[in-house]
Order: structure tokens, then C-alpha cells, then sequence
């Protein structure tokens, strides 16, 4: 086995805010993350400059990159795709998990499509790296389900996990440099 790299673990979150602050639902995901390895947290819209400023104080966020682009102030999936997907190429995530919310259910089927991996919805607890549970049959039973795939993408239930501190972290905030520009239209 000499010669084989193991891959670290770490893992892209895609946070929600409102212009102030990261929404109390991604301070969720950032627990249930954290089970998976370091943190990157991902905002983008207008004024996610000063969001991520205070976004890098959460605990158990490693990192905060932001993109300020009006475009993505909507949470419009066509354009956070190309976004994503140059975050977790960027990053080498083997992990992108995002709070199960109207805009993570837009997003997320696409970003996995476009990976061609299988997307995790609603996990209800982070087992390992590979191994999640989640509801099946309208929620009236629970699987423990173990993905394979490269790239695991995920939404977890914000009601099940703890909201991780929004003091008492200190990670690097950055911008994204090479960030794709908005194309306004459907892929």
C-alpha cells in the first residue's frame, strides 16, 4: 500500500443569510458537517462580504469564502451551480452538504447531476464518512444508507442536530477568486 494517497475529508457547506447574518438553519449544518472534516463555508449574494466576516467567528466552520454577486442574491439554482461546482473542484471537497431548505432542493440535484453522483436528502445523522441515515416511505421508516460515490451530496434536517455557536470560531475568510460569472440562463 505503499503508494497509495488517502484523501482528507472535508467537506463544502453552502450557508443561507439574509444580508446580516447566516440563517439559524445552516448553523445546523455546520454541526452535522463537522462530523465529515474541516468546514468550508460558502456565501454568495450582495453584501455576503460583512455575512462572512461574522460567519468566521461560528464554531466548527474552518473556513468562509463568499462571492458578492448580486445574481446569487436570489438563490436562483442555475446560478450557484457553476459556483458550486468550482468551489468543491477548488477545494477538493469530497463532501457538499447544504441545510434542507427550498433553495438546497433547487440546488443540489443539479450539482450532483452535473458531478454524477447519487444526492443524500434529508440526513438525519452523520454515521461516518460514507455512511448516513435518512427517512424513506414519507418518513414512516429509516434507512442507513452508505454511498460509494467520489463526492457526497447531501442535505441534512436542520430540526435533528444541535445549531453550532455563532461565537467562539475563528476561521480564514476569503473570496473566491475565480468564480464563474452569472450566465443568466438554464443549463
Amino acid at each position: 500500500m505503499g503508494g497509495v494517497a488517502s484523501r482528507q475529508l472535508s467537506t463544502l457547506l453552502l450557508g443561507e443569510h439574509d444580508g446580516k447574518e447566516v440563517a439559524e438553519h445552516t448553523l445546523a449544518a455546520v454541526t452535522a458537517a463537522q462530523a465529515l472534516g474541516p468546514v468550508e463555508l460558502l456565501l454568495g449574494g450582495e453584501g455576503c462580504k460583512s455575512v462572512a466576516e461574522g460567519a468566521a467567528s461560528i464554531a466548527g466552520v474552518s473556513s468562509v469564502t463568499y462571492v458578492e454577486n448580486a445574481s446569487l442574491t436570489k438563490g436562483v439554482a442555475e446560478e450557484w451551480t457553476p459556483l458550486v461546482l468550482a468551489a468543491q473542484k477548488a477545494g477538493g471537497h469530497c463532501h457538499v452538504v447544504a441545510s434542507a431548505s427550498a433553495f438546497s432542493k433547487s440546488l443540489l440535484p443539479r450539482v450532483a447531476a452535473k458531478l454524477d453522483v447519487a444526492q443524500l436528502s434529508d440526513v438525519l445523522e452523520v454515521q461516518g464518512e460514507s455512511t448516513f441515515v435518512r427517512p424513506m416511505y414519507a418518513g414512516n421508516a429509516l434507512a442507513t444508507v452508505e454511498s460509494n460515490d467520489a463526492v457526497k451530496v447531501l442535505t441534512v434536517r436542520p430540526t435533528v442536530f444541535d445549531k453550532a455557536a455563532r461565537e467562539g470560531g475563528s476561521a480564514a475568510v476569503a473570496a473566491f477568486g475565480d468564480a464563474p460569472a452569472a450566465n443568466g440562463q438554464v443549463e
